[in-house]
């Protein structure tokens, strides 16, 4: 009897293994969940007074940026384009704020494009080229296929440089995850630049599993091949 119950948790073995084998782990770090980009101010207006406005426009706050300082941003849900996103820099801290206001506020974006850029942009680097293409900049390069060398590694990043009479901005981000790496930004006389120094991606507790059609022919193996070797047993006892 030991031998049968034996085979039978092998074959089990087998199928499940083959159904592993069919299915796609996903954890991808912030589009889960939440994570704190920090950055370095490289380049800014010292002397000037920025105003960051509230997303209605009703109230301002007065704050400068002084070259060195840091840029903090924690975002708490990146797959929800209206989640809370707190953004300290220079002397302002601004909580329960949304990326897009982060994104008005600062010039990490463009007005006719909202929700694409900012600090993190959508992933559908097609789609964006080809609404960037048709606005009329007067200076537009888009390279997809370059790199951003954080730390030691070198990540895939999208290079996007764009210009009208209005704002002049050049932003590099991660390809895969759509997190800013580093921006370079003139309004006027609202002068910005930043490059990342630190990321905090906080891990998901259980990484997202999806499958493909793998697992159902597994339970179909399963079906046909159990229930014959169950019946088989049952005949020995």
């Amino acid at each position: 009897m030991k031998k049968p119950i034996f085979f039978l948790l092998a074959f089990l073995l087998v199928v499940t293994s083959f159904h592993t084998a069919m299915t796609v782990i996903s954890h991808g770090g912030h589009q889960q969940t939440s994570h704190v980009a920090k950055y370095t101010v490289t380049n800014s207006n010292e002397s000037a007074v920025y105003s960051w406005w509230t997303e209605d426009f009703s109230a301002s706050t007065n704050y400068n940026v002084p070259i060195g300082s840091e840029i903090e941003v924690e975002i708490d849900d990146p797959t929800n384009l209206n989640t809370g996103i707190n953004v300290t820099i220079g002397n302002l801290t601004a909580l329960d704020e949304t990326d897009l206001n982060a994104e008005n506020n600062l010039g990490v974006g463009y007005w006719q494009i909202p929700k694409m850029l900012g600090f993190i942009s959508t992933l559908e680097w097609s789609e964006l080229q080809t609404n960037m293409s048709s606005l009329g900049f007067t200076t537009f390069d888009f390279d997809d296929e370059a790199g951003y060398t954080f730390g030691a590694t070198t990540f895939d990043a999208v290079n996007i440089t764009f210009a009208d009479a209005f704002q002049s901005t050049s932003l590099s981000y991660n390809k895969d995850t759509g997190v800013l790496y580093y921006a370079d930004i003139v309004i006027f006389n609202f002068v910005l630049e930043f490059e990342i120094t630190g990321y905090i991606p906080y891990e998901a507790e259980e990484p997202i599993v999806t499958t493909s059609d793998g697992v159902f022919l597994s339970l179909s193996i399963l079906g046909v091949f159990a229930l014959p070797i169950l019946r088989i047993l049952h005949k020995k006892e």
